[in-house]
């Protein structure tokens, strides 16, 4: 499995073979003996790296040949997965020794069939995988079937998605699911990338009672799920690993991995969390476009960071927020081509796709985004080329309403929202041709308070971002995080006049798109 992610790291492209690889289409004639899926994969690592939770476990196909399972269960593997079919003329000449074998060094053992969706239908390609090894029974040790479903590896079959519409796919995939619950009594678990999945299936949510085996390659976490899923069963890090290629983590206890082999249903998050989980997080985005959250542990640090996302190198700028008011944060994102988009964030982690609410131009607009009008909910300020200071309110499901124009001569003058003078109202901060940072000081209704402003720092000149974060210090703190030209992350709470002490916080923040203001 994961094929199409080893290309996509090697060459950029799914249906580009990587060097030794047999790029030959999947034959249509009966007797093929080989594959393009599972062909020649990197050399293996050094660094073994694996999660510190869970149960390990591998997946192997023919190219994986005889396995040495003493070795894969001494690196702490303890169950796996066989290829055993694809579409309905390839069936893994090495299945029955790789099966066999992984059963009897103890390990928990299933089979997994690769779909080739546009030859035949869900059901047919289901009879042919049951018929050669993917069956199941409730012995203890079988896994449940396995279907992977993810990029086409032969360019003669059309693209990535097989030339085939969401709906097609999404089609396909419960014929074949249908018709696994008649030959067995078990829906399959899918494997699936994330990006293959929202793209090719158009963020299908009709799937949630499936388990989910996702690839994500990396030493952070499984990322943003695809649409269906809150919560992961499998989680694919790396092709990389010890003895045989690909790793995996079982997102649970030996115990409910047993259970789960038995008939049981995979185990769900005991406590899900959203993505951001507190508007003092730092969400980051990194030099390849991978998106980040610091969780804030509350007492004026972060904690380990995590993966969110990715594809976000685009991005003017990040702003955690609960958008929809619905109680989990959200991000709403500006982008370089002009567009504004909010993700709604799930409560388990993750987010449900992007909805746009601006289509063009806001590209030239720096903007903040807060509770700009007391107890009226989230709103965006955004200051215009021409110095022009707007405010724009919700309007029906989530979009802006028109901009009500409340100021002007912010001149290259980005501006933060945050209740700086702590009068339960938010102010807005900006930065001077001096360098001085002030507080133009808000009525909690829409305006600036008789136009004034505040001068409440000096020599703010190296500062290129701020992000106004409420609980970093303690629940009650409210502040603001600024990052300098040196990459130097640093706190300054807010007091009624000014702020207090302020505390670094992080260093090494230079190439990063930080959430918040960029100045």
């Amino acid at each position: 499995m994961g094929q199409g992610i080893e290309r996509l790291e090697v060459t950029g492209d799914a249906q580009k073979p990587v060097p030794g690889e047999d790029a030959s289409p999947l034959s249509n004639g009966a007797g093929s003996t080989d594959s393009v899926e599972g062909a020649a994969m990197a050399p293996l690592a050094t660094n073994y790296w694996q999660p510190s939770s869970g149960v390990l476990g591998v997946d192997v196909s023919s190219h994986q040949g005889y396995v040495d399972w003493d070795g894969a269960w001494n690196y702490g593997s303890r169950w796996a997965y066989v290829k055993a079919t694809e579409a309905l003329v390839y069936k893994n000449p090495e299945f029955g020794h790789q099966y066999n074998g992984s059963g009897d060094r103890g390990m928990l053992r299933g089979a997994y069939h690769f779909a080739i969706p546009n030859v035949s239908s869900g059901a047919a390609q289901a009879n042919y995988f049951v018929a050669n090894g993917g069956g199941w029974s409730a012995d203890g040790k079988t896994l449940p079937p396995l279907l992977d479903v993810e990029y086409n590896p032969y360019p003669s079959l059309g693209n990535t998605c097989y030339d085939m519409s969401a709906s097609q796919m999404v089609t396909w995939i419960r014929d074949f699911s249908n018709r696994m619950v008649t030959l067995t009594g078990r829906k399959p678990m899918i494997y699936t990338t994330t990006d293959w999945w929202n793209r090719c299936t158009g963020s299908s949510t009709a799937f949630s009672d499936h388990a989910l085996h996702v690839a994500s390659y990396n030493n952070y976490g499984a990322g943003t799920l695809p649409a269906s899923w809150d919560f992961y069963s499998v989680w694919q890090y790396t092709s990389e690993g010890p003895v045989v290629g690909d790793w995996n983590q079982w997102n649970g206890s030996f115990t409910s991995l047993q259970a789960f082999a038995r008939g049981g249903s995979a185990p769900t998050a005991v406590s899900p969390k959203p993505s951001v989980r507190a508007l003092a997080d730092m969400v980051a985005i990194d030099s390849s476009g991978r998106l980040w959250n610091y969780p804030a542990n509350g007492k004026g640090d972060f904690g380990t960071r995590f993966q969110i996302g990715q594809g976000w190198g685009s991005a003017k700028s990040i702003n955690p927020v609960d958008w929809n008011a619905d109680g989990t944060i959200d991000l709403l994102a500006q982008w370089n081509n002009g567009t504004l988009t909010y993700y709604p964030g799930r409560p388990a982690g993750g987010f449900s796709s992007p909805v746009l609410i601006g289509s063009s131009g806001w590209q030239n607009i720096d903007i903040a985004v807060g509770p700009w009008i007391k107890g009226r909910g989230v709103m965006i300020v955004g200051t215009r080329a021409d110095g022009a200071l707007f405010y724009w309110s919700h309007a029906s499901n989530h979009r802006l309403g028109s901009a009500v124009r409340i100021g002007s001569g912010f001149y290259d003058m980005p501006i933060v929202m945050a209740d700086q003078n702590l009068d339960g109202r938010m102010d807005l901060l900006s930065r001077n041709s001096n360098n001085d940072l002030l507080r133009y000081t808000g009525s909690g209704t829409g305006t600036i308070v008789g136009g004034s402003r505040t001068t409440i720092g000096r020599n703010w000149g190296g500062i290129n971002a701020i992000n106004a974060v409420d609980g970093f210090d303690g629940s009650s703190s409210r502040g603001i995080i600024g990052r300098n030209s040196g990459g130097t992350l640093t706190y300054y709470p807010f007091t009624r006049s000014g702020f207090g002490v302020a505390s670094t916080v992080g260093t090494g923040w230079t190439s990063y798109i930080v959430s918040g203001t960029p100045f």
